[in-house]
């Protein structure tokens, strides 16, 4: 994830160097109470918390701020990620906790972080820069992290899993990501088409904002991979071969259980539920609506108090079992993963120099991936993962596009520029 902030003036070399050092005594500070994203992990399945600390990276670009986001670069934005730089890998000793702190020419910066999935999902991330950016403003009272996920998910002897993996990514990027943006307004028009559709059709319930993106971005992602087994370039699906396909969609755990668990919970409590579209008839938005709410539901009511206690871990295997079944049984099922950040204040992230002006999470190591963010107008901002074939039809769909705008201008100002940013470690 990355965070850009304007400049506010401080354009001076001296200034980032201040900034830098807040952040790194503030991250010390904070990674004493989060002691696990200092340690080394010891397996795939355990870490070693010996306060190895997290590793700490100064670059700069000779681009300004103003020029990235008048049409942000996804071939540019993973330079701002220290989990794609090799050498990092050499020195960064297996850190599970990655900082790269860039500096534009124009003086603004951004504070990019990469993180071990395995112990940190999103709501955990959330607290964590809750107390490192309260440690940077200089408060006396951080966040302080709840570890009581052995209550609640009790340890027990299951066979070592070999294998630690480092945050680096050793392999080229083989998919293509790109960023579309639902303005509220849109949001608005397509919620009134799902639910005058659904009401046609007896539904009675108000699709969320992510629900109806969501929808959108699945029935086109649908459309382009059938298609892309047809000749030519209709994006029809009355022209393509159907192929059915399912949508995995991560769930916050802490939020959903009785009782709630506290907004402290440190650790990785996400779990996803999933849909399967079997047909063609299927594809209709309300239809997908429909299913994709009826799913989440079938998960509140029946699984998600049983991931504590005594039958979490038959839970964890029972539900691993049922997706690896759903899966072997539909011949060549589509598979596309959903994970969103729209109910998290992520533009809250105040270090102590103002809010960012956007931020962003990339990822181009999983094909079929859409992640969700909220804008700071209201809408909401999809990056969407797709092998090159998809996404070449993907991003001209018509319904699509009369929805979201395809990477469209963060900045204000009409810039004309190929975004070749040339990077160095300070």
């Amino acid at each position: 994830m990355t965070f850009f902030y304007p400049s506010n003036g401080d354009d001076s070399v001296s200034k980032f160097s201040s900034k830098s050092h807040r952040l790194q005594r503030s991250l010390c500070q904070t990674l004493t109470h989060f002691y696990p994203l200092a340690g080394r992990l010891q397996d795939s399945a355990s870490i070693v918390c010996n306060d190895d600390g997290a590793y700490f990276i100064e670059a700069k670009t000779d681009g300004s701020l103003s020029e990235f986001l008048s049409k942000p670069n996804t071939t540019v934005l993973e330079k701002f990620l220290p989990s794609t730089d090799p050498e990092t890998e050499k020195i960064s000793n297996g850190s599970l906790f990655l900082v790269q702190f860039t500096l534009f020419s124009c003086g603004g910066t951004a504070v990019s972080i990469s993180h071990s999935h395995k112990i940190v999902d999103l709501a955990a991330l959330l607290i964590f820069l809750k107390s490192w950016t309260a440690a940077s403003r200089g408060n006396e009272e951080p966040e302080v992290p709840d570890f009581c996920g052995a209550s609640l998910l009790p340890p027990r002897e299951i066979p070592s899993i070999s294998g630690a993996s480092s945050l680096i990514n050793h392999a080229p990027p083989k998919f293509v990501a790109k960023r579309f943006v639902f303005e509220a307004s849109k949001i608005a028009d397509l919620r009134a088409r799902v639910v005058g559709a659904g009401s046609t059709a007896g539904q009675e319930f108000q699709p969320s904002r992510g629900e109806l993106v969501l929808a959108v971005i699945w029935k086109c992602a649908m459309a382009a991979s059938n298609t892309k087994s047809k000749s030519g370039s209709s994006t029809s699906l009355s022209s393509a071969t159907f192929q059915p396909s399912a949508l995995f969609q991560g769930m916050d755990l802490r939020t959903k259980m009785e009782p709630p668990l506290p907004e402290t919970v440190f650790g990785n409590f996400m779990w996803p539920f999933f849909v399967v579209l079997e047909n063609e008839r299927d594809m209709e938005l309300h239809v997908m609506v429909r299913n994709m709410r009826k799913a989440m539901n079938d998960f509140l009511i029946n699984k998600v108090n049983t991931f504590k206690g005594d039958e979490a871990f038959s839970t964890i295997m029972d539900s691993l079992k049922e997706r690896e079944e759903v899966l072997k049984k539909k011949t060549g099922l589509k598979v596309y993963k959903c994970s969103s950040g729209c109910k998290f204040p992520l533009y809250e992230t105040d270090f102590g120099w103002g809010k960012p002006a956007w931020f962003t999470s990339l990822n181009k190591l999983v094909s079929n991936t859409i992640t969700l963010f909220n804008t700071k107008s209201g809408g909401v901002e999809a990056f969407v993962t797709l092998d090159e074939e998809d996404m070449a039809i993907f991003e001209k769909d018509e319904m699509l596009l009369s929805y979201a705008s395809l990477n469209p201008s963060i900045s204000l100002l009409p810039y004309n520029t190929s975004n070749d940013f040339r990077f160095s470690k300070l």
